[in-house]
């Protein structure tokens, strides 16, 4: 949906049809405020303005968030999911690469990334994992990433956007993040017995 057909809700809201999301946020949590059974601007006229009234305002403006806000989810998952198809060269080379594969690594799955032309702010947009964390899972510095259940989630949505098989690549990572973690108690083990 273009903004402008959302342009009654951005009224409603108060705010400007070019509004960035930390804007349109801070917009809702105003109005929120600002019509709750507490706020001074309502306590003075509430006469005039009763609790259905309150609740429908309020109501509305949860609708007008909410509909702002799915449509730039839609916006963003439809920029995610049209990535250019790559060039027959480039397909056969991606093929070749991951065919002779013995399993997938952090620098793999860069290379993979690289040749579909994606850079990781691009990749961090579509899958919602910060981009350190996919520089880390690239550079395998497990130390830099989170525990091990969100790790392998984060595995998974990478593959998943690179077209790969997520479950093959988070079992191959997962071996290695195995490796590192009993290395990391044996030092720790070692250290104590000092």
């Amino acid at each position: 949906m273009d903004r402008k057909d959302l342009k009654k809700y951005f009224d409603f809201l108060e705010i400007d049809i070019n509004a960035s999301i930390p804007e349109i946020r801070n917009a809702y949590t105003y109005l929120k405020t600002l019509y709750s059974g507490n706020s001074l601007v309502v306590s003075s006229i509430q006469e005039e303005f009763n609790e259905n009234n309150r609740k429908e305002i309020l109501g509305d403006i949860e609708m007008a968030y909410q509909k702002i806000l799915k449509s730039f989810e839609a916006e963003k998952q439809k920029e995610c999911m049209h990535k250019e198809p790559l060039d027959y060269k480039t397909q056969e080379a991606l093929n070749a690469y991951i065919s002779q594969l013995e399993s997938y690594s952090g620098e793999s799955l860069r290379h993979i990334r690289e040749l579909h032309g994606l850079d990781l702010k691009k990749v961090a947009q579509c899958t919602n994992i910060s981009r350190r964390y996919l520089q880390s899972i690239e550079e395998e510095d497990f130390s830099s990433l989170p525990q091990k259940v969100y790790l392998k989630g984060f595995i998974v949505s990478y593959a998943d956007h690179l077209n790969l098989d997520s479950q093959a690549v988070a079992e191959d990572m997962m071996k290695k993040y195995e490796i590192w973690f009993k290395a990391c108690q044996n030092n720790k083990y070692d250290t104590l017995n000092l």
